[in-house]
């Protein structure tokens, strides 16, 4: 037999092309951000970051509990965390604010790119820390 048969034959043909994972997550992001988006409907109300804020930090907390209820690490890593999370859910929060912003200055397709690139943002932040995370652990 040939190599080339050989090697057809080793293949998967169930195989698909992998993505790193910052990309994946990056893309999960504009994902969310561009549903955000297409499905925002103008509101009359004023803008009110103060309650943007007060849900991040809520929901910070709470998650924080959450995820620490069971493995009890140790209070840097559980402030760490939750420093790290109260700033991702801010900018969630705060750009879901600003949508009505930039639909009454730029209209739809400038919300569609506003959250798109938040959601991309926050994907990369969140892809980049998940792979300084499991680096951490492969030299432990």
């Amino acid at each position: 037999m040939s190599k080339s048969k050989l090697s057809i034959k080793k293949t998967n043909p169930n195989n698909s092309i992998k993505l790193p994972s910052v990309v994946r997550r990056a893309l999960t992001g504009a994902a969310i951000g561009g549903y955000f988006a297409i499905f925002h409907r103008s509101v009359d109300r004023d803008r009110d970051f103060a309650y943007a804020i007060g849900v991040a930090c809520v929901m910070s907390i709470l998650i924080t509990i959450a995820r620490n209820w069971k493995t009890r690490p140790d209070p840097k890593t559980i402030l760490d965390g939750f420093i790290r999370l109260i700033i991702v859910l801010n900018i969630f929060w705060i750009s879901m604010e600003f949508r009505q912003t930039f639909h009454d200055s730029t209209g739809k397709i400038g919300v569609i790119i506003f959250m798109t690139s938040v959601g991309v943002l926050l994907g990369l932040l969140y892809g980049i820390d998940e792979s300084r995370k499991s680096r951490q652990q492969t030299y432990k």
